[in-house]
């Protein structure tokens, strides 16, 4: 017995070393010239790289940014800036650009393993307790799409952990018969999901809203639907703060599809990158409006939300 543990043991640590091995491969030089590199040189990711580090050296204020679109500027929450840390480093500072551009990029690149951490997190929930099953399913989950992706662009939305964070935390809290801790943690989390981009804080409460209200209508209880409600007030937090601070006339509310004034139905339920895009391919002729596109298509995850809902005894969150 004690050489079977002994041999999980060793698997378990081989497969989390090889993890770490990869993660640090990928991303160790990086870590030497952090204040050096943009990860991005070009498009989005150009500015947004730009609009962090000119808030935290040059803004004169913790809500607006005056680094482009002259003489009006922006409000923070729209720049894809980090508004909490750019925040939080402007009431720390004097930084330098060299210090501002290590602390982002720094955090970006840490998103990996905390996804990693927040699946594992995840998995343990789901009674995984094998850790050479889930801890490397857990670093392979947070190498794939979409995350990766945002390294080059969309920075903010790396950030993965969290919305994985909220899942865990839904699913501790609604197996607690005093969930009271879980459910402030989860109201934090995701406000800072909205802090740190306004699309991850949307799709983190999106998520804990609809399992939670579904898991509520099927059990017939209102105890489920609490973690719904908390999404409600992270939501009200955000656009509380945004009716507060922003004073820009003519905000768009409904960006949905801007490239062409609108959405279609097609938009949220055609998938846009990865193997299922081939399919849409051989359809011929197929538009999307890139802004309300999805990996698998928004509405796809919303039928197989509903239908897990609908077998018996399912929990989704």
């Amino acid at each position: 017995m004690k050489v079977h543990r002994f041999v999980e043991w060793a698997v378990d640590f081989s497969l989390v070393a090889a993890g770490l091995v990869g993660w640090l491969w990928c991303f160790g030089p990086l870590f030497q010239r952090l204040g050096s590199v943009i990860l991005s040189p070009e498009g989005d990711g150009l500015k947004n790289t730009f609009t962090f580090v000119w808030q935290v050296v040059h803004g004169d204020s913790y809500t607006e940014f005056s680094g482009m679109n002259a003489p009006f500027g922006e409000h923070i929450c729209y720049t894809d800036g980090h508004p909490w840390l750019a925040a939080l480093m402007q009431a720390t500072g004097p930084w330098s650009t060299e210090q501002a551009l290590s602390v982002l990029n720094g955090f970006t690149l840490l998103s990996v393993p905390l996804s990693a951490l927040a699946f594992f997190m995840l998995f343990r929930t789901f009674g995984e307790r094998r850790l050479a099953r889930a801890l490397p399913a857990a670093i392979a989950l947070s190498f794939m799409q979409p995350a990766v992706m945002r390294l080059g662009g969309h920075y903010a939305l790396n950030h993965v952990w969290m919305f994985v964070g909220c899942w865990a935390l839904l699913r501790v809290a609604r197996s607690r018969t005093r969930p009271h801790g879980m459910l402030i943690a989860l109201f934090l989390l995701q406000s800072l999901a909205w802090f740190t981009h306004a699309y991850l804080g949307a799709m983190s409460s999106g998520f804990v809203l609809l399992a939670s209200g579904f898991e509520a209508a099927q059990r017939r209880t209102w105890r489920f639907a609490v973690p719904a409600w908390i999404s409600l007030c992270s939501v009200a937090l955000f656009r509380g703060f945004i009716a507060v601070t922003d004073r820009h006339e003519g905000r768009i509310e409904h960006p949905t599809g801007f490239w062409r004034g609108h959405g279609e139905l097609q938009d949220w339920v055609v998938p846009v990158v990865g193997p299922m895009r081939s399919l849409v391919d051989g359809l011929g002729g197929v538009s999307l409006t890139w802004e309300a596109s999805a990996y698998l298509g928004v509405g796809t995850m919303a039928v197989l939300v509903g239908l897990a809902v609908r077998r018996r005894g399912a929990g989704v969150g």
